[in-house]
C-alpha cells in the first residue's frame, strides 16, 4: 500500500496493491471521496496536479487515467517485463518508468505515450526513480546497488554512486 497527500493537502490518495484499489480521503472528516479498481497495476504516480495518474503493470504497460473518474486516457508500452518504478517530473509533463526486467529508465511524455529517451546504465532492475525538484534531472536506484543521476535533457548519465554496495 501507499499514500500521497493531494497538491492542496486537502485529500489523501490511498493505493492499495493486495486489493488493487485506489481511495481518495478526505483528510479532515476521514471521509471516503471516491474510490476505484486499479486491474493488474503494481506501480502507480499521481501527477502534480492532482488531476491525473500514470499506472504501471507486471507486463510493462503503463496507463494514463484520470483521477476523478479511473478513466485510462492512454496506454502505452516500452518495457520487457514489469513497471517497477513510476515518476511524474514536477510539471506534469513527463513520466519516468522504471523496468525490473530490462535495467532501463524511459521518459515518456505522458499525453501522447510518447517515449522520449532510454536511459541505459543499471546492471539489473530499477526500484527507484524521482525527478529533482527543478526537473532537470532524474535519480534512478537500482538492484544493482547504484544511484544514478541523469540529465533529462540529454539523457546523459551525470554521475554513479555505488557507496551502497557491500564492499
Amino acid at each position: 500500500a501507499s499514500a500521497i497527500f493531494s497538491a492542496d493537502k486537502k485529500s489523501l490518495h490511498f493505493f492499495s496493491s493486495k486489493f488493487n484499489r485506489y481511495a481518495m480521503v478526505d483528510v479532515e472528516t476521514g471521509q471516503r471521496r471516491q474510490s476505484f479498481v486499479l486491474e493488474d497495476h503494481m506501480r502507480r504516480a499521481i501527477a502534480p496536479d492532482d488531476r491525473r495518474y500514470v499506472t504501471g503493470n507486471r507486463q510493462g504497460r503503463l496507463s494514463l487515467c484520470e483521477m476523478e473518474s479511473g478513466a485510462c486516457l492512454r496506454d502505452f508500452s516500452g518495457h520487457e517485463g514489469p513497471v517497477s518504478a513510476l515518476a511524474f517530473s514536477p510539471d506534469g509533463e513527463t513520466v519516468a518508468s522504471g523496468g525490473g526486467s530490462d535495467y532501463v529508465v524511459r521518459l515518456w511524455q505522458p499525453e501522447f505515450g510518447r517515449l522520449l529517451r532510454t536511459l541505459r546504465g543499471h546492471a539489473s532492475g530499477v526500484s527507484f526513480v524521482t525527478f529533482t525538484p527543478d526537473g532537470a534531472a532524474l535519480l534512478s536506484w537500482g538492484s544493482d546497488h547504484t544511484l544514478r543521476m541523469w540529465d533529462v535533457a540529454t539523457g546523459q548519465c551525470r554521475w554513479v554512486n555505488d557507496t551502497c554496495k557491500e564492499h
